[in-house]
């Protein structure tokens, strides 16, 4: 739409700054993934050891099609799992925005008193008011309690990494169950708010 009262609702940048936003998102996603293609064989005291454990990842690398990689310090590697850290801030990042857009798309839909209603929402579950056209915005209100959810995984693998003691971390299991919980949330919730409410906004077009 080029229309002038497009532009006067100023619904295009508004949408803009949502992918921009988003982008930046995928790229720090993106940049916290690398750490995770260091494949740590262990710390080992000579020379067979090492060439074995850099055979193995090679192999690895060549069966899954994946950059995989030994870490330049295996000890350090050992002692630190921070990379897991990294991709859960990531994640953290990218649902505290998309809660955030939640928010301002619950705002430009009118779902406020004393917001005008610029776009138009999919209704997928009728309201609870005398309105009949009254719709929840349930997807929304679901995208951020997915938010919450991730914040305190995040918050869970942070307390799990800073009580690991010198290259031994009981907290493992914690740590990958947070991690893979997150995935599995946002993966979903950032699907879900594509196909049953971005497929679907309509624009709003005053004659004013």
């Amino acid at each position: 739409l080029k229309s002038k009262e497009f532009e006067l609702n100023n619904i295009g940048p508004t949408f803009e700054a949502f992918a921009v936003c988003l982008s930046r998102d995928i790229k720090r996603i993106e940049t916290s993934m690398e750490s995770l293609y260091e494949l740590n064989m262990g710390a080992f005291s000579d020379d067979i050891d090492a060439k074995y454990a850099k055979k193995v990842v090679s192999c690895i690398a060549k069966f899954t099609g994946e950059p995989f990689k030994n870490p330049k310090n295996v000890f350090e590697a050992t002692r630190n799992l921070d990379c897991f850290l990294s991709i859960s801030n990531a994640l953290k990042v990218l649902s505290v925005n998309l809660s955030k857009l939640s928010y301002d798309l619950r705002l430009m839909a009118g779902d406020n008193l004393y917001s005008v209603a610029e776009i138009s929402l999919p209704k997928v579950q009728p309201g609870f008011s005398d309105i009949s056209e009254k719709s929840n915005t349930s997807i929304l209100e679901m995208v951020s309690q997915v938010a919450y959810f991730i914040i305190g995984m995040d918050t869970t693998i942070s307390f799990a990494l800073e009580s690991a003691q010198l290259d031994v971390n009981v907290n493992l299991p914690i740590i990958l169950c947070s991690l893979f919980d997150s995935l599995n949330y946002i993966r979903r919730a950032a699907r879900t708010l594509k196909e049953k409410v971005f497929d679907g906004i309509e624009i709003i077009i005053t004659n004013e």
